[in-house]
């Protein structure tokens, strides 16, 4: 009986120790593949529970004078601020500055590296030309600059930014921000102005995709 026992729970500690082992394997290939979807579900709970307005996967032309279409990954209209999210999931770990044009990206073993463009700035620049095309104020600055990655992401130092109107965090953060950046002491946007915004973009970008005749994939 002693030994019956012996070999059970010898049996189910390593059946444990292999669960771990292959626990964080799963959960890291189910976040790459779905971490826009884990990010939007995060970001629409908040909105349903504040009431705010949420948009996914907005495809506008910014500039007529080219074909070439920026995306949106997420937009929440908030009560003082606009979020414009993107979201990135990276292994290994990553360097440079927000300033940086390029940075860089290192597997988990440090053996490869490889040249990437810098997110922030990216979105800094689409997101100047939106504002022109709202034709809003560059001193009203309500649109925040969000590029949010997966929390295992090693990030150096230079490049985490949590600076007014721009973030580089991970996601386990993104919701605390927000809620801390909504109790800012500034008058909130106008009902009115925040609707228009949300319709324009969900028009323009419904009329986008239509136009090109793509199916997204829809967010469970």
């Amino acid at each position: 009986m002693k030994i019956f026992l012996f070999i059970l729970v010898t049996f189910v500690v390593l059946a444990i120790l292999i669960a771990l082992l292959f626990f964080f394997e799963i959960r890291t290939i189910y976040e790459k593949k779905n971490f826009s979807n884990i990010v939007y579900r995060r970001l629409n709970f908040l909105a349903e529970d504040c009431d705010y307005l949420l948009l996914n996967g907005v495809k506008l032309n910014l500039d007529p004078t080219t074909n070439k279409v920026t995306t949106f990954h997420h937009v929440l209209f908030a009560d003082k601020y606009i979020y414009i999210i993107q979201d990135v999931f990276l292994e290994g770990g990553i360097s440079g500055t927000y300033e940086d044009t390029y940075l860089t990206i290192k597997d988990k073993k440090n053996e490869h590296s490889a040249k990437l463009n810098n997110f922030l700035l990216e979105q800094r620049s689409n997101i100047e030309m939106l504002a022109r095309k709202l034709q809003i104020d560059p001193e009203e600055s309500f649109l925040f600059n969000i590029v949010v990655y997966n929390s295992d992401l090693i990030v150096s130092p230079n490049l985490q930014r949590r600076e007014y109107c721009e973030w580089f965090i991970p996601l386990r953060e993104l919701i605390k921000l927000i809620k801390l950046s909504e109790k800012d002491g500034i008058k909130a946007l106008k009902k009115e102005a925040s609707k228009f915004i949300f319709d324009t973009l969900k028009d323009s970008s419904d009329t986008l995709k239509s136009y090109q005749n793509i199916e997204y994939p829809k967010v469970n």
